[in-house]
């Protein structure tokens, strides 16, 4: 294979990987939000429901870019056995999605008990690990289907 047949795995635009240098810009704040919420409070709860307000979309649009413009297609076709995990990770935008989409609700419902924040909190913490995983395994495919493309063209 020449190095100009090599496969483009990042879709036109910013690719991929600059979405998801910005969606850690969008994580980070969520980490302060949830990092000045001790002890939980009415304050914490309004900064955190903004910071979510402002990745719901980021990160909608980032999942679908990622499905409709054949992101994971194209990895499969370069690396076949990372199929599973291209699998594997599109399930894991909606159910992403769908616990953003709760949190997102129970912090605009005017939580009433300092537990009810509490548990709010720890979903939102664990949410945002839970994304950064996520997109730390996507790098990773990237970069090992590149690695194989570029062992191929040895």
């Amino acid at each position: 294979m020449r190095q100009a047949d090599a496969p483009d795995l990042a879709p036109p635009g910013d690719g991929i990987v600059e979405e998801h240098r910005r969606l850690h810009v969008c994580l980070e704040k969520v980490e302060a939000a949830l990092s000045a919420a001790r002890p939980p409070e009415a304050a914490a709860v309004a900064r955190l429901a903004s910071t979510l307000a402002e990745l719901a979309p980021f990160l909608r649009a980032h999942f679908a870019r990622e499905e409709e413009e054949g992101f994971f297609d194209r990895v499969q076709a370069t690396w076949p056995h990372a199929a599973g995990t291209c699998e594997r990770l599109v399930g894991e935008h909606r159910t992403l999605l769908a616990r953003l989409e709760r949190l997102q609700d129970e912090s605009g419902a005017g939580l009433a008990t300092e537990e009810a924040v509490s548990t709010l909190m720890a979903g939102a913490r664990t949410l945002l690990k839970d994304l950064v995983r996520h997109e730390e395994l996507e790098n990773e495919l990237i970069v090992g289907a590149l690695d194989d493309a570029m062992a191929a063209q040895d």
